[in-house]
């Protein structure tokens, strides 16, 4: 104790055995819950006055002494009197009354009686198949006690002789039983059930241990002992962050340590086993007077392997660096349970470790990670699995107490709440929202040898598996429902929660579906009740919606309760009743797969033979996991092939040949049963052994049904959903719901109860009169329809052409039916015969008219096609004549009111077939059709010339007015006509529809058009060529303005020459220019004295010209001598140049 207090401990606060010392400072962790169970009994207790049994479940070393320990401080902390005794095979009732009687002053005094299952007794039950006689004899003899105490201690009254004592003396006495699963489950409550059966036994509540201990929990726990047996100043350490909680001991050492001893114990650490080494190390590093590092962690862990208690191969320490220093750190490294920082490490090693976590990197021994810290909860496990999805890495799985430490992913700590550390790739790109921190650990491969060993590949994956398998089973939530399933389907099939319980289906459209349901220490109560509705209905809830099945797997899984006791609670009453009410036995379709607590290792094998068959190869140690899987799984392929069967009674089908109809071959099957004929060529649900035709089980069946539910009318639509809800229509092929309804309602067996034969009600005698009356209106609105006419919708007319059935179909053969069938009377046995033969006629007529009709129709919408195509066509060219340009007033109106007369015409051609049968329309049409296409023609051709005159007076008109406007130069009159002129002429020629008149016109007014043409172009000839004398004689002029005679008479300047435009319109400008110039000519000719002939001759050369005086005088009939003298004065007054130019 001295060493201890040299770390601020008053106590041990470990046991190196696992049991605690005699004085407890702490409290166990991790049993909250269950403590809070029992202590609700003991209040219950109080308030009450019956004696009272509650069991604790839980393994062997799992703390049930420990809870037992809690569950004593509270009692007492409440005032009660407690009495703790042991539960050995050396038990003495008497003893233990009499231990009772002296623990307590009064027997009013309420006590609470502590038995706790010995060592002794734990490791027998643990070896029970194995047992020698004589030790089952022990066994045996210690139940046999045990049950009469509790009896005795729960009804003293009826113990009263038996010890010789006042039974109220016994009174106010609660027991607290603290036992092992396999002697609770397996031993007492088959033995014993009077006793221990939770439901009909004397146990008020049973409290079972969650036997999960993660890693945080285990730390958890180690920081409430290590805290409980600190001194004060310890806790200030602590608190101040100086020391860490555990101090001397440390986490990532801690964390390898729960690995080994997990693997020892076959993949789950007892929290005694994890007490007993951590004490031990605890021990050997408070001996060592220092805070535990890598060395004295290596030591310890040696020092058990070698006495075979732990399981640890250190062989691998010898794969790091032979170097002093840089194996130090690679041990370090291998023997710490995560990663670690440079700081960290160099810290406990005593110097700087930089440089050979870089050598032992590079080396691949080491590698570079980062870590980051999450809270343990569901928020953080949420971000902790969006961010490794994110990375494309495994997200983390599990509730609270399921995540514990994956090395090189990732490890929990419990930091005053659970917290889980993330390692993540150095070169993962995590998110900047979460805080990273860098660290290095070893290869994990290294790691797994350490604490797995160099075993191969697949016992290291096998492994694996079963311990996950473990894992599920002890979990006992929703991944082992998922797991069962798969186990006896060999398939992974989605369940979904529903009301306590978990739903699925298997469906195939070539096989049975298959509804699951999975029930996991339920109410047994209400599941069975759920499991009545799902087989009476056949139709179980799947993700919020409703699937229909065809046969049932149920599995039920209970830690509490035996397989009998549910078989008896759950499978019988369940059995007792029939499939979907009318279909047999429930068991010929459901599978009742049971799991009580006596089987849960059966139910364990099955679920590692499940997980094992997912490796490419299984050691073969292991495979008798995969021997008890398909063992399981063959009962239920048994199951299914036998379900498959009964299935295919329920299947409906018919053969037909290549062009008979499905109709047909159902009304064959009707008149075969009428007539009692042989049915040899359809299947054998519509002919009994001897091959007479005769009423399918399924219609039977479904009748049956339908009088089940107490309902008295059906629609068609309620009556497809039934029959899909009752049979595997999947599997019927062509044959369909509706088809089913058509043959039950040719039978009789269904009635049709409303005018229009939608709704129908199975067959009774009091049906019949409003049956057959509903009949009577039918058989009489079917004959109506031979006469109701059709009708043609023409759509661009907006006219409905009426067309007459005019069919030949003869429905006296029903009527007589019916007659005949009105003298029968309901009760007869010949009844339904009757009153089939007259359903097949109307069925016949029915077919039929229907037949016709869909022929008329066929006709009738090509017909309607290819007539509504012709008027369209027709519309379209007689709207695209409407179109005619307001150019000649009144012309447009004129045009519109002869097609608008038109299309009157067309609909009256059209209306005069509208009553007439098909192939009378059929006939008249062409013709008709023909006269409507003949009159559109010349409207559209009349419309066509009526466009080429308008287009011809267009060009006539922009002539002329180009003509006029040249003639102002010329001041040449000319005459033309106005539009009014034309529209005088053309509007008698339309109003009389003449097209050959309209064409004459149109001839006519080409010719005059050309004629005009050619009168504007002589005139244009003339107009351009003085406008360009006139342009000569201006530039001329421009040339001699600073000529003394000239520019006297251009004090103005010279008269600009306008261009002509396209259309002359600026003719009044180039006559007033024109004028200009001849007015300046004629000063300088009368200032000269020479002939104005002369000098515009001259002027109209332009400048710089040579003037040939012989071609001037013959072109003025002047003498050469005149003409020379003239150009004298004309060069002298310097109008011209010498010899002679202009």
């Amino acid at each position: 104790m001295i060493m201890y207090s040299k770390f601020g401990f008053i106590d041990r606060p470990l046991n190196p055995s696992g049991v605690p010392p005699i004085e407890r400072r702490y409290s166990p962790v991790g049993f909250e819950g269950e403590l809070e169970r029992v202590k609700t009994a003991i209040n219950a207790f109080l308030k009450g006055s019956d004696n009272i049994a509650v069991v604790i479940v839980g393994q062997y070393g799992w703390g049930k002494s420990e809870l037992l320990d809690a569950v004593e401080a509270a009692a007492q902390g409440l005032g009660l009197k407690v009495l703790r005794l042991p539960l050995s095979f050396g038990l003495d009732i008497n003893v233990i009354i009499n231990s009772l009687l002296k623990a307590r002053s009064s027997p009013s005094e309420p006590l609470l009686l502590l038995i706790d299952e010995a060592d002794e007794v734990s490791r027998a039950v643990e070896l029970s198949n194995a047992l020698s006689p004589s030790d089952a004899g022990k066994v045996r003899d210690l139940v046999i006690k045990l049950g009469s105490l509790i009896r005795a201690l729960i009804e003293p009254r009826n113990y009263k002789d038996v010890f010789g004592i006042d039974p109220r003396r016994l009174s106010r006495v609660m027991v607290v039983l603290a036992f092992t699963p396999q002697l609770y489950y397996n031993i007492l409550k088959n033995m014993v059930p009077d006793v221990f059966d939770i439901t009909r036994g004397r146990v008020y509540m049973e409290v079972v241990l969650d036997e999960r201990m993660p890693l945080w929990l285990y730390e958890a726990m180690l920081l409430q002992r290590f805290n409980a047996y600190s001194t004060d100043e310890r806790l200030d350490l602590v608190k101040k962050g100086l020391i860490n909680g555990l101090h001397p001991l440390r986490r990532e050492y801690l964390a390898t340590l729960y690995e080994l001893v997990a693997n020892t114990e076959g993949g789950k650490a007892s929290p005694r086993a994890l007490v007993k080494f951590t004490s031990k190390l605890l021990d050997v590093t408070v001996d060592k007077g220092r805070e535990l590092n890598y060395e004295v962690f290596e030591e310890f862990l040696r020092s058990e392997v070698a006495g075979d208690e732990l399981k640890a191969y250190l062989d691998v320490v010898n794969e790091g660096p032979d170097d002093e220093r840089g194996s130090r750190v690679f041990r370090a490294l291998l023997l710490s349970g995560f990663p670690r920082g440079i700081n960290d490490l160099s810290s406990e090693l005593g110097f700087d470790v930089t440089s050979y976590i870089n050598a032992l990197t590079k080396a691949g021994l080491v590698e570079e990670v980062q870590v980051a810290r999450f809270r343990l909860d569901n928020n953080g496990l949420s971000r902790v699995n969006n961010e490794l999805v994110r990375l494309g890495l495994a997200p983390i799985e599990g509730g609270l107490r399921d995540i514990s430490i994956s090395y090189g992913s990732y490890y929990t700590a419990y930091e005053g709440e659970p917290v889980v550390y993330v390692v993540f790739p150095s070169n993962a790109k995590v998110s900047s929202a979460v805080g990273i921190t860098r660290a290095y650990q070893v290869s994990p491969r290294l790691h797994r040898i350490l604490v797995f060993g160099k075993e191969p590949e697949e016992i290291i994956r096998a492994k694996e598996e079963v311990s996950r398998a473990i894992s599920i089973v002890n979990a006992f939530r929703e991944d082992l429902a998922m797991e069962v399933v798969k186990a006896a389907i060999d398939s992974q099939v989605m369940l979904y929660p529903e009301s306590g319980a978990w739903f699925g289906v298997i469906e195939n459209s070539l096989d049975a579906r298959i509804g699951i349901i999975v029930g996991i220490d339920g109410e047994f109560d209400q599941f069975t009740k759920l499991l009545s509705k799902v087989v009476s209905e056949g139709v179980i809830p799947v993700n919020g919606q409703e699937r229909i099945i065809d046969a049932l797997l149920v599995v039920v899984l209970s830690r509490t309760q035996l397989t009998n006791d549910i078989v008896r609670s759950v499978v019988e009453p369940v059995s007792r009743l029939s499939w979907k009410l009318v279909l047999g036995p429930v068991t010929d379709f459901t599978y009742f797969s049971v799991f009580g607590s006596d089987r849960i290792d059966e139910l364990r094998s099955i679920v590692i033979g499940s997980r094992l068959e997912r490796l490419d190869r299984v050691p073969r140690e292991y495979s008798v996991f995969l021997e008890r899987l398909n063992d399981y799984r063959d009962e239920v392929l048994a199951f299914r092939d036998r379900v498959r069967q009964r299935v295919l009674q329920h299947t409906m089908a018919i053969r037909r040949g290549a062009k008979e109809s499905k109709d047909a071959v159902i009304r064959r099957i009707v008149e075969a049963w009428v007539k009692g004929e042989n049915l040899e060529d359809q299947p054998e649900v519509f002919r009994d052994d001897s091959g007479k035709a005769r009423i399918s089980t399924v219609e039977l069946s479904f009748i049956n049904y339908l009088r089940s539910l107490g309902k008295q009318n059906f629609t068609t639509k309620e009556l497809e959903y039934l029959i899909r809800r009752l049979y595997p229509t999947h599997l019927w092929r062509e044959f369909r719901e509706s088809d089913l309804i058509k043959l039950l309602s040719l039978r009789g067996l269904l009635l049709p109860i409303n005018d229009n034969l939608t709704e129908y009600a199975p067959y009774t005698p009091e049906l019949v009169p409003q049956v057959l009356n509903v009949l009577d209106n039918y058989l009489n609105r079917l004959n109506e329809t031979l006469y109701k006419p059709l009708s043609m919708s023409i759509d661009e007319l907006k006219i409905s052409i009426e067309v007459k059935p005019g069919f030949n179909i003869q429905g006296s053969d029903c009527e007589r039916s019916l007659t005949v069938l009105k003298a029968v009377p309901e009760t007869s046995s010949e009844f339904l015969k009757k009153y089939s033969l007259f359903m097949l006629c109307v069925d016949k007529l029915e077919n039929e008219v229907e037949q016709k009709l869909g022929e008329l129709n066929n006709e009738l919408t090509s017909l309607s096609s290819t007539l509504n195509n012709t008027i369209r066509d027709i519309m379209n060219k007689l709207n695209a004549a409407k179109n005619i340009d307001e150019y000649l007033p009144g012309l447009s109106m004129e045009v519109e009111s002869k097609i608008n007369n038109l299309v009157e015409r067309i609909k009256a051609y059209l209306m005069r077939i509208s009553g007439l049968e098909l192939d009378s329309i059929k006939e008249s049409l062409p013709t008709i059709l023909e006269a409507i296409n003949s009159e559109a023609n010349d409207l559209v051709n009349l419309v066509t010339t009526l466009r080429n005159i308008e287009d011809k007076i267009k060009e006539y008109m922009e002539l002329t007015s180009v003509l006029s406007n040249a003639s102002v130069i010329t001041g040449i009159e000319i005459t033309s006509m106005s539009i009014n002129d034309f529209t005088n002429d053309l509007l008698p020629l339309v109003r009389l529809g003449s097209l050959n008149a309209l064409s004459n016109y149109l001839n006519e007014l080409m010719r005059v058009a050309e004629s005009r043409r050619k009168e504007l172009s002589d005139v244009l000839s003339n107009v351009n060529a003085l406008i360009d004398k006139y342009a000569k004689i201006t530039a001329w002029l421009k040339k001699r303005t600073n000529n003394k005679v000239v520019s006297k008479l251009l004090s103005d300047g010279v008269p600009e020459m306008p261009k002509p435009s396209p259309t002359f319109d600026n003719a009044k400008y180039i006559v007033d220019a024109i004028r200009g110039v001849n007015k300046v000519i004629e000063s300088i000719s009368k200032g000269l004295n020479i002939p104005r002939e002369l000098l515009t001759k001259i002027a109209s050369l332009g400048p710089n010209v040579g003037i040939d005086e012989e071609d001037i005088a013959k072109e003025l009939n002047m003498d050469m001598s005149m003409i020379n003298k003239y150009l004298e004065s004309m060069w002298r007054a310097g109008l011209i140049d010498r010899k002679y130019v202009t």
